[in-house]
């Protein structure tokens, strides 16, 4: 996916056994083509069999959400978040 896009509030677990469900907020404003670019890439290339995103231009709950975002947390170990 192109430069200028982030992603954060990554959730991702098992709903039951080989069934793993994945959410997160994608900020872009190119909503049809990064939808089914992360739809595919989720199921293809990771296997999940069912996946949540919200598209938003800003983040509204990013206050307060940092001890639960993978984001947040990769920003230290050097990933930024961008898609």
């Amino acid at each position: 996916m192109g430069r200028g896009r982030r992603i954060h509030h990554i959730h991702a677990w098992a709903l039951t056994s080989g069934k793993h469900v994945f959410s997160a907020h994608l900020r872009v404003t190119d909503q049809e083509e990064v939808l089914q670019t992360a739809y595919d890439m989720l199921r293809k290339d990771f296997g999940f069999f069912f996946a949540t995103l919200q598209i938003e231009t800003r983040c509204f709950d990013e206050s307060g959400a940092e001890a639960i975002d993978l984001s947040a947390a990769s920003s230290k170990t050097g990933h930024n978040g961008d898609l």
